[in-house]
């Protein structure tokens, strides 16, 4: 046997031949299911990739969610994330808060603080052109500076109070068609643009809520002072109303009266044709009689002496005497005492 010294001076023993064709067999197999792992790639929802190579950098392309084979080693998938994000602004007065909002200037020249919200997404179809053109931080280094340049080249075109009141809706329209147009063509697609307030210096501020309160209190004393010409026009149209009213209630009374007059002269009137009509017959029917009695008497003679003693009183004597022309004096007697009751 050979002493441990001499074993060491000949070193250590290398395997047989077998034995290292086995080792390379075993290695294959093992590094076939890990080559195959690796040219696996899977792109979650939400989510696009660009294939990046390693010989010749991105491909040109997308890779949509779900299930994609790359080459093992040599091909590397890059994500970017396609839903919608939100940059925000906020201007805040505490100086130990970190100032995170935006200051513009307005067409006085004054500085003014804006909070702003943009909502965007990644195109999916133009990641190939953001991965090799943009930086990796979209939203703080390609989003920002474009929203703040838009909003700064627009509010110069405003006063304070248009920015503030009357136009800041026509001025977040103005600015959001240029950020829009910009951040497209780098294949950002912007989706809303909102102003959400707008904060005036503190001095101005102050003069302004002076001035607005004097026009809310001027606009108060308007609508009382419209509120009591109302109630003027109200008193008149009603006294107007009563006037009228009593104008034609008079006219109604002397209607009526006139009216009751008219009827009382058609009744005196009818009253009158009835009275001569009554005469005109009782002097007809009077006519009449006499007409008949005449007649009567002159058929008989002999009433007349009736008549004559009918018509006297009686204190008076009658002395009948036959009717004889020749004697002249019965005749007369007889004519006094028939003319008698008209003469007395």
């Amino acid at each position: 046997m050979k002493g441990r010294r001499e074993e060491a001076a000949e070193g250590p023993s290398l395997p047989s031949p077998f034995r290292w064709h086995l080792a390379g067999k075993t290695a294959l197999l093992a590094l076939g299911p890990v080559l195959a792992g690796l040219s696996i790639t899977v792109v979650p929802s939400g989510w696009a990739g660009v294939r990046v190579s390693q010989l010749s950098g991105a491909r040109p392309g997308t890779l949509y969610p779900g299930v994609h084979m790359v080459a093992p080693l040599i091909e590397k998938v890059e994500l970017y994330n396609t839903r919608d994000a939100v940059y925000s602004t906020a201007v805040t007065e505490d100086p130990k808060k970190k100032q995170e909002g935006m200051k513009a200037q307005t067409q006085e020249g004054l500085s003014v603080g804006l909070q702003l919200s943009v909502r965007y997404r990644l195109d999916p179809t133009k990641l190939y052109t953001i991965h090799t053109s943009l930086p990796e931080a979209v939203g703080d280094e390609v989003v920002a500076p474009v929203v703040t340049s838009a909003f700064r080249e627009v509010t110069t075109n405003y006063g304070v109070k248009e920015l503030f009141a009357t136009k800041r809706e026509e001025a977040r329209i103005a600015a959001a068609a240029r950020i829009t147009k910009q951040l497209s063509q780098d294949g950002i697609v912007v989706k809303e643009v909102i102003l959400r307030d707008v904060q005036l210096p503190v001095e101005y501020a102050r003069g302004l809520e002076a001035l607005l309160m004097k026009e809310q209190e001027n606009e108060r004393l308007t609508v009382e002072l419209a509120a009591k010409e109302k109630q003027v026009k109200v008193a008149q149209m009603e006294a107007v109303s009563q006037r009228d009213i009593a104008i034609k209630e008079a006219e109604g009374r002397a209607q009526s009266k006139l009216l009751d007059s008219r009827a009382e002269l058609e009744r005196q009137k009818l009253m009158a044709e009835g009275e001569e009509n009554r005469i005109r017959r009782v002097a007809n029917a009077n006519s009449e009689k006499m007409r008949l009695e005449a007649e009567v008497l002159r058929q008989n003679p002999m009433l007349i002496q009736k008549i004559i003693a009918e018509r006297l009183s009686d204190k008076v004597q009658i002395m009948m005497v036959p009717a004889d022309v020749k004697n002249f004096f019965a005749t007369d007697v007889l004519r006094s005492a028939m003319a008698a009751p008209g003469t007395r």
